[in-house]
């Protein structure tokens, strides 16, 4: 195998409320998609987009405030949903990302709607990092939530790339 691959991760699911969820499970992806469950790699570059939109319905005007990181955390940490809390002190934060989005003036009643600010709700990812993960219990993961100020669950979607280098 290489000591450098490439891992796509296509995700569509819903933004956790109040507390973070799992967005992308990146060390997951990079052990199903090589076939190898590495102990020693490096994450050196994330590429790629986000989407966040409102529910089919939603009413015009309502916002939320929303937090999206990417972190290590430890596998037992990940399975329990226990993540560090966005502003806590200490956190080895990759990269962050929120601020309040807003649902348009023409939402679609059957359709999920993009929100808006668009540099708040459509980041364009481009990390370049060499953040070394060791042992096989640290997962790198992207974990995202809102505030509710919406009603109903708010889609994210996220496209993105991942070189590792394997140590």
């Amino acid at each position: 195998m290489a000591d450098r691959t490439w891992t796509y991760h296509d995700v569509s699911t819903t933004l956790a409320h109040s507390s973070a969820g799992t967005v992308v499970d990146f060390t997951s992806g990079l052990q199903t998609q090589t076939g190898y469950n590495p102990s020693d790699y490096t994450c050196q570059r994330i590429v790629g987009h986000v989407s966040i939109a409102a529910p089919a319905g939603s009413t015009a005007y309502d916002s939320a405030k929303i937090f999206l990181g990417i972190v290590p955390v430890s596998g037992d940490a990940r399975a329990a949903g226990a993540y560090p809390e966005p502003f806590a002190d200490n956190v080895q934060w990759m990269w962050t990302h929120g601020g309040t989005i807003w649902v348009p003036d023409n939402p679609s009643a059957s359709l999920a709607t993009p929100c808006i600010p668009d540099h708040v709700a459509l980041p364009h990812l481009d990390i370049q990092t060499n953040r070394r993960i060791r042992g096989r219990d640290t997962d790198l993961v992207f974990i995202g939530y809102d505030d509710s100020g919406i009603s109903g669950a708010l889609n994210i979607q996220a496209t993105l790339r991942v070189l590792w280098k394997l140590n």
